[in-house]
């Protein structure tokens, strides 16, 4: 069993899938150790072509390919094939910025942890940092913290929550959580669930992840389906509270 398994969803990110792949092999940690688990969501550019050429490079990088059916598809897909102890869910357009995987992962061995939860910074589409502000001067106060599901109650929304976070597989599988496929905004309700349940919770005031902006993506476009999906995604967090 590897200790950790990092799931990327693909989609016609060939300008940005070298740097997200070149931050994880630069990170300090023995290719025995870990696994990327790349889900090709029928890309139609030189994203596949991409991410052959690191797999002949990297044996522990495992594709799935599957038609194209969205990023939550792709990450249940990922975490049916995964292995690894503790799983890191990464869009194919950000990247890590900091040599801290290894660090973090070895505190959510230690502690047995149900969700170890580090913070990001935002980087342009040519990923140079942006002055702008995030949350984590309000999480501060609970760095090294072992904590209880009330820490992310507290944070639910405060940034991007899936890819913020180093997740116990043996977790996630024992309470069935999964991404909700076909709609957007589909980590407001799964990050519910995973808050819901979680025991073991460690905030670590880490910046690693470089959550890339770029104009293409959903928070900056809209329209009468995602208006739709996230007043839906709404209604179930609060039914789900009520239960």
């Amino acid at each position: 069993m590897k200790e950790l398994s990092i799931i990327i969803p693909v989609y016609n990110v060939q300008k940005y899938l070298e740097d997200c792949l070149l931050s994880i092999y630069k990170q300090s940690l023995s290719l025995e150790t870990f696994e990327v688990i790349t889900v090709n969501d029928g890309s139609t550019d030189r994203s596949l072509d991409i991410l052959r050429k690191y797999g002949k490079i990297y044996p522990n990088l495992i594709i799935v390919s599957q038609e194209n059916k969205g990023q939550s598809a792709a990450r249940n897909n990922g975490l049916a094939v995964a292995s690894g102890k503790y799983i890191f869910f990464m869009d194919s357009d950000d990247f890590l910025c900091l040599d801290s995987l290894s660090s973090l992962l070895s505190k959510a061995v230690e502690h047995d942890l149900d969700v170890l939860r580090f913070d990001y910074r935002y980087v342009d589409e040519e990923g140079h940092k942006l002055d702008k502000k995030t949350n984590r001067d309000k999480r501060r106060q609970y760095s090294d913290w072992l904590v209880d599901g009330q820490f992310l109650y507290k944070h639910l929304y405060q940034g991007e929550f899936f890819c913020l976070s180093l997740l116990k597989r043996n977790f996630l599988l024992k309470y069935s959580i999964l991404y909700k496929e076909g709609v957007f905004f589909e980590d407001v309700e799964y990050a519910l669930k995973v808050a819901y349940y979680a025991k073991k919770v460690v905030y670590m005031d880490s910046c690693i992840y470089a959550y890339r902006q770029r104009g293409t993506s959903t928070i900056y476009t809209i329209d009468k389906k995602k208006v739709t999906d996230i007043i839906g995604a709404s209604i179930s967090v609060l039914k789900y509270l009520d239960d």
